[in-house]
């Protein structure tokens, strides 16, 4: 019987599983658990007590060994993530790149090169890796964005090309969600207007302002039709995980339906209008009551 592939998983969402990476990657791993891969490890970098690389290099002289005392050395989690057959990184896209939770523990991969530079054919130096990095491992990248365009993931696609360079890892795939913000938070509803009610909170739009605001009937039939297009990302991240395990890739297909549209431009365009204009009023809101509040305060001292 063949060993089981064994993966290790890495979140650096700020929101954990109440985010809208999670929304897809959750669904990734429990395909690939279908399929029969072992999930030995699903990280959430906020939990870990980590320290940031200061470059010391001394890592080079004790068989990678990090002279920081943390969680990430204490619990040795770098060599169980490079040990692993498929590491999964998942990050939403923070100004075009990873979390910098997330970068922090990427940086503590330093500890996986050996000191001597090698140069490939193409010209480009690199580090061997230590004996107990998994060479020739796969990686996958899961991330989300709040902007409607695939082309906000080119920075941080750029980023995880070259960890998978200097990790001796090939890129398995990219599961790419763009205006991720309409996955997270989204729950069964037996009616058409509870259905909408949902949706509308769940971008932070204001449900009596959706309607005060006039919304034509295709905008609504829009944020209806949105639920059934959400499950289908899911169930395409789900089909994802179990095609990686079983056939080695993931179909172009699937990958797409990943990043499918999942409403029309304008419609997200005013959602997302109408979201930022009713979190400024509550912004406002608070902040008159506390200017409220520190008012009483100073005339109560007067007192």
């Amino acid at each position: 019987m063949a060993d089981r592939v064994r993966v290790i998983s890495i979140n650096g969402s700020p929101r954990g599983d109440r985010g809208a990476t999670a929304a897809i990657l959750n669904p990734f791993l429990d395909g690939m658990e279908e399929a029969g891969a072992e999930v030995e490890q699903r990280i959430w970098v906020n939990r870990i007590e980590m320290q940031p690389c200061t470059g010391c290099l001394k890592c080079y002289c004790n068989d990678g060994e990090c002279t920081l005392k943390d969680s990430v050395s204490n619990e040795r989690l770098i060599q169980r993530m490079a040990g692993s057959d498929i590491l999964v990184i998942a990050s939403p896209v923070f100004s075009h790149g990873f979390t910098g939770p997330l970068k922090t523990l990427i940086d503590r991969f330093f500890v996986t090169g050996q000191p001597e530079v090698k140069r490939r054919s193409n010209g480009q130096t690199y580090r061997r890796r230590r004996d107990w990095v998994k060479h020739g491992g796969k990686a996958v990248l899961v991330s989300s964005c709040a902007a409607w365009e695939v082309g906000m993931f080119d920075l941080i696609l750029t980023s995880m090309r070259q960890f998978c360079f200097d990790q001796e890892r090939e890129l398995s795939a990219a599961l790419l969600r763009p205006h991720s913000q309409l996955l997270s938070g989204i729950r069964g509803k037996p009616s058409v207007i509870g259905n909408l009610r949902a949706l509308v909170r769940m971008v932070g739009v204001d449900i009596g302002s959706f309607f005060k605001r006039g919304h034509t009937l295709s905008a609504t039939q829009s944020l209806i039709g949105l639920k059934k297009s959400i499950g289908e990302v899911k169930g395409a991240a789900r089909e994802a995980g179990r095609q990686l395990v079983r056939d080695g890739k993931i179909s172009p297909e699937t990958l797409e339906a990943v990043s499918q549209p999942l409403l029309p431009f304008e419609a997200y365009a005013s959602l997302a209008e109408m979201a930022i204009g009713d979190l400024q009023k509550k912004a406002r809101k608070r902040g008159q009551g506390l200017e409220k509040r520190s008012g009483e305060r100073v005339k109560n001292r007067k007192i």
